[in-house]
């Protein structure tokens, strides 16, 4: 999942710091029922133009996290209405991957690879598709392509391990859970303070390889 100009549009400090307060809630499991909900692009608190594919995919990113993915599903449908977008695509798909709408979210995957061939995240939600599908040779193969653009990017670092995990490679598979809490306990990323809605994923990935490492007695 990517956001569009990371969050830049979010305008007052207030509701940074309500965005923020969410990063701090994640890992007691808030994050569906804090302070989310009242950001701007999630609620009635600010009119958004119609037409500004940005916001929308802004508004539909915070939906997902939010677990509301129908309601991105559309976010995400009305700003494609408007023009074709490379984020759009791929945070569509993701949402139509958690849902199980394989197809849909591979179609989406192919669309947002078509107008941006270098999109780590496209690829690290097209692997994701596949983990979902049970095509673990063609989700590793995503995940390895994003890491190749973004060493980083903690969702598939976590993908990874998980793929490992199904196979039953665990010495593996704990590599990856290890690093993913490396990358989510940290607040920068190559030297800069990570984006609010990065450090959201981060923490959010951080927690899935957490209980992993625990399930497999490494924690």
């Amino acid at each position: 999942v990517a956001a569009p100009g990371v969050f830049a549009d979010l305008a007052t400090a207030q509701e940074l710091v309500a965005f923020g307060d969410v990063v701090d809630g994640v890992n007691e499991g808030n994050i569906g029922n804090r302070k989310l909900g009242v950001i701007a692009f999630a609620g009635e608190s600010r009119q958004i133009d119609d037409r500004d594919v940005a916001a929308r995919v802004s508004r539909g990113l915070v939906l997902t996290l939010q677990g509301a993915l129908q309601k991105a599903l559309d976010e995400y449908t009305e700003a494609l209405a408007v023009r074709e977008d490379a984020t759009a695509y791929n945070n569509r798909a993701y949402a139509a991957a958690q849902l199980g709408r394989v197809e849909e979210a591979l179609a989406d995957c192919t669309e947002a690879l078509a107008l941006n061939p270098e999109f780590a995240e496209a690829y690290d939600t097209r692997g994701f598709t596949y983990y979902v599908a049970g095509n673990l040779d063609e989700a590793m193969r995503d995940y390895d392509r994003a890491l190749e653009l973004d060493r980083d990017l903690a969702t598939s670092v976590l993908g990874r391990g998980e793929v490992y995990l199904k196979k039953g490679d665990k010495d593996k598979a704990t590599k990856e859970f290890e690093r993913v809490i490396e990358l989510g306990s940290g607040r920068r990323y190559d030297g800069i303070t990570l984006p609010v809605w990065m450090r959201v994923l981060n923490e959010k990935m951080h927690d899935r390889a957490l209980e992993h490492l625990k399930l497999l007695g490494r924690r």
